[in-house]
C-alpha cells in the first residue's frame, strides 16, 4: 500500500476534484496503483460520479443509496425517490436511458424497465454512455454496447492502447490515448469529430489535436465537443450556432480544434446546446442555448461568450441534462436549475416548468 490513512487520500482527491480515474492514472501512477486497491477505488469513483442526469430523469448516490427523479418506468416521480439498489459505485444517464454500476453487476435502466447486463463488471475503470451506445473502459481495453442488443463488443482499434479518457456527446464518443492523442466517432453532422466530410463516423478518427499538449476532460452535447487541456485550456469544435462553444456571434461549424476564450479551468459540462466551465478559483462560466434557462443567467438570449454565473456556495463537481444543470457543494449539498421536464430537477410541484434560479434538491432518507 502506498498510503497508510483514508484521510490523505480523500484530501488529495479532494483537491484535485474533477479528475476521473484514467485522468488520475495519467498523472501519477503510484497514486492509481493505490487507488486501484479495492477501498480507495470505490472512494474515488464515488467522488467524481455520484449524480447525473439526461433528457427527463436525473440519478443521484446518496448515503449508499441511489435515488431519481423525473421520468422512471413509466412514471414520473416529481420527488427524489429510493431505488433498490445495493452498494452503488456510479451513476450515468443520457436522454431516456442510464447505467448503474454497483458492486453486484451492471444495470441498463431504460423509459420502461431495468436489465442487468451480462458483462463481467470487475476492473471497470471508466463508463460514459451516449443516447444510442455505451462505452465501457476495463483493464483489458475498451468495449462499446448498443441499446438494441444490450451486449458489449470489444473495440479493437484500441487494444494496447493508453486510453486516459473516454466521454460522450449525444450521439458521438470522444477517446483520449495517453493523454495526447484526441479520437472521435458517431455523428458528425456539425463537425464536432473534425474535419471529415462524412456526417458518421463509424471507424474511430483522429481529431487533429495538438500532440504537444495533455488532454484531461471531454466532454460534447448534441453537435459541439469540448476538451480541455491540463493547462487549464480548453478547445472546441463543431456547432457554435447558439454560442455553445463560446466563440462570439459566429454560427459557422468549427472543424477544427479551437482554443475558447477561457482559462485555468478544472472542470467542464455539456447540456444540448450549452456549455459549462469551472475554474480554479471556483467560478462557474456558461455559454451557449438559454431557451430552457439552462443555467442560472437571468434571460432567455443565447449566450456567446463563457459568462460568469452567480452561485453562493463553494463547489465540488457539475454536471449537465440535456436543459439542466446539478452543481454539488463541497457540504455535499445539490442544486440544479434549467427544464424541470417530468420532474427531473425533483422540485415536486414546478414539474415541466423551466427553473430559472437555483433550487436546493432535498433527499428525506
Amino acid at each position: 500500500m502506498i498510503f497508510d490513512y483514508d484521510d490523505i487520500i480523500y484530501e488529495i482527491l479532494k483537491y484535485l476534484n474533477i479528475i476521473d480515474l484514467c485522468r488520475m492514472k495519467m498523472l501519477n501512477s503510484k497514486l492509481y496503483q493505490a487507488i486501484n486497491n479495492d477501498q480507495y477505488y470505490q472512494l474515488f469513483i464515488n467522488h467524481k460520479n455520484n449524480f447525473n442526469a439526461g433528457h427527463s430523469k436525473s440519478l443521484y448516490i446518496h448515503h449508499n443509496k441511489i435515488l431519481t427523479t423525473g421520468h422512471h418506468c413509466g412514471t414520473n416521480l416529481y420527488k427524489p425517490t429510493v431505488l433498490l439498489f445495493n452498494n452503488p459505485i456510479s451513476v450515468h444517464c443520457k436522454e431516456y436511458t442510464s447505467i448503474v454500476w454497483c458492486r453486484d453487476g451492471l444495470y441498463y435502466m431504460s423509459s420502461q424497465n431495468t436489465t442487468q447486463l451480462n458483462v463481467y463488471h470487475h476492473n471497470i475503470l471508466a463508463i460514459a454512455i451516449s443516447h444510442h451506445n455505451v462505452l465501457l473502459l476495463k483493464k483489458n481495453g475498451l468495449y462499446m454496447m448498443d441499446y438494441k442488443r444490450l451486449k458489449f463488443q470489444y473495440i479493437e482499434i484500441f487494444k494496447y492502447k493508453n486510453i486516459t479518457k473516454i466521454a460522450c456527446g449525444y450521439n458521438h464518443s470522444i477517446v483520449i490515448v495517453d493523454a495526447c492523442l484526441v479520437y472521435g466517432f458517431g455523428s458528425n453532422t456539425n463537425y464536432q469529430l473534425g474535419c471529415c466530410n462524412s456526417s458518421y463516423i463509424t471507424t474511430p478518427l483522429d481529431m487533429m489535436f495538438d500532440g504537444d499538449l495533455k488532454y484531461i476532460d471531454a466532454c460534447g452535447g448534441v453537435g459541439h465537443t469540448v476538451v480541455l487541456s491540463s493547462l487549464g485550456t480548453c478547445f472546441g469544435l463543431g456547432s457554435n450556432h447558439c454560442g455553445e462553444l463560446g466563440l462570439g456571434m459566429s454560427k459557422n461549424n468549427i472543424r477544427h480544434p479551437t482554443l475558447l476564450p477561457i482559462n485555468n479551468v478544472v472542470s467542464i459540462a455539456c447540456g444540448h446546446h450549452f456549455t459549462l466551465f469551472l475554474n480554479h478559483d471556483n467560478e462557474l462560466y456558461g455559454c451557449g442555448d438559454r431557451y430552457y434557462s439552462n443555467y442560472s443567467i437571468y434571460n432567455d438570449d443565447h449566450i456567446y461568450i463563457p459568462t460568469r454565473i452567480h452561485f453562493n456556495h463553494p463547489i465540488k463537481s457539475i454536471a449537465c441534462g440535456s436543459y439542466n444543470t446539478m452543481i454539488k457543494t463541497n457540504k455535499d449539498d445539490y442544486y440544479v436549475v434549467g427544464y424541470n421536464q417530468h420532474g427531473a430537477l425533483g422540485l415536486g410541484k414546478f414539474a415541466n416548468k423551466k427553473i430559472k434560479k437555483f433550487k436546493q434538491i432535498y433527499f428525506l432518507i
